[in-house]
């Protein structure tokens, strides 16, 4: 098993997941939620919403204010779990998928990536065939879609929106202040 690598999405192909994740009772997270400031991403609150990237929080402001969609993210701030975790068996383990966003009124959860519809080919049908089990249909958004506006993550920042967690306000202050 491969500890510590960096898996790039040419990569992630030629991989099968029992070689990317430690596997069961093994895994220190088996079962557990990740903690809220974790991952490599800008991450903080936004109306009480988790938000683990600062494309997390465009798509939800996106969402709100523009599709006039009433979403809930699906973990929240004092939260120990998220609200929707489907259990989707994948090369003989029991796997959860953890949505971003729930859209209720909709049926729909929603998952935002970065970089391109990324769940493996042979996964992705098993976690839609589960999701429709739940009652529910998969939208995933990403950069193709909506991008994050600096102008507007500044803004929700400096009016006091954001709570941004401390691990990741000096990120955010290098992100706000780059210049293109």
């Amino acid at each position: 098993m491969n500890h510590g690598v960096l898996y790039t999405m040419d990569k992630l192909d030629r991989f099968e997941i029992d070689d990317i994740f430690h596997a069961g009772a093994d895994n220190e997270m088996y079962m557990k939620t990740p903690p809220h400031s974790s991952g490599a991403g800008i991450s903080g609150y936004w109306r009480g919403m988790l938000f683990r990237s600062l494309m997390e929080l465009q798509v939800a402001w996106t969402l709100i204010n523009e599709e006039g969609l009433d979403i809930q993210a699906n973990e929240v701030k004092g939260g120990k779990e998220p609200k929707v975790r489907i259990p989707v068996f994948i090369n003989g383990l029991t796997r959860y998928y953890v949505p971003d966003f729930i859209y209720e009124k909709g049926k729909e959860l929603i998952e935002v990536k970065a970089y391109g519809k990324y769940f493996k080919k042979d996964i992705l049908p098993k976690i839609e065939a589960k999701v429709k089990d739940a009652g529910y249909t998969i939208r995933i958004i990403d950069k193709s879609e909506i991008r994050p506006d600096r102008n507007l993550i500044k803004r929700l920042y400096e009016s006091g929106e954001l709570e941004i967690h401390d691990n990741k306000l000096k990120r955010l202050h290098q992100y706000l202040s780059k210049t293109y």
